[in-house]
């Protein structure tokens, strides 16, 4: 219902940006405190890999699947792109592992390895606004 009220979503909208951020805030911090910048350098072709490798997956993935279901052609093009972006999900996954692996000392490896991809698919995260935009599925924007 907010989507057809504008001025309770953007009430709701500064609701949840006044909430979410701090707690995203400490988050992130309590995750970026168990990077080890050192473990990195070994495993750069692993986070290469994963990364190359995740972003194929998704895009092939979603436009074989869209062209399997016969959906429309602005799913087939976009939403492999559009949900390229990771975070709060994977990082918290990815903690959990290195809590269950800590006893085989590659716990660390995980956080460090899931934290920078994180931080590398933050930053092409305009190439999910320009999916989601050319796909016809934005407004625009609350407040």
């Amino acid at each position: 219902m907010i989507n057809f009220n504008r001025p309770v979503g953007i009430r709701s909208s500064r609701l949840l940006d006044s909430i979410m951020t701090p707690v995203f805030i400490l988050f992130f911090s309590a995750i970026g405190m168990g990077i080890n910048f050192s473990q990195f350098m070994s495993g750069w072709l692993i986070a290469i890999t994963y990364c190359v490798g995740r972003s194929l997956g998704k895009v092939i993935g979603c436009s074989l699947g869209s062209i399997l279901s016969k959906s429309e052609s602005k799913i087939t093009k976009y939403l492999g792109i559009a949900l390229l972006n990771q975070a709060g999900v994977a990082v918290e996954l990815a903690f959990l592992a290195a809590q269950e692996l800590a006893k085989y000392n590659i716990g660390s490896f995980i956080i460090t390895l899931m934290a920078t991809t994180t931080a590398f698919f933050q930053l092409v995260s305009p190439l999910d606004q320009f999916a989601i935009k050319k796909a016809g599925e934005a407004r625009e924007t609350l407040g």
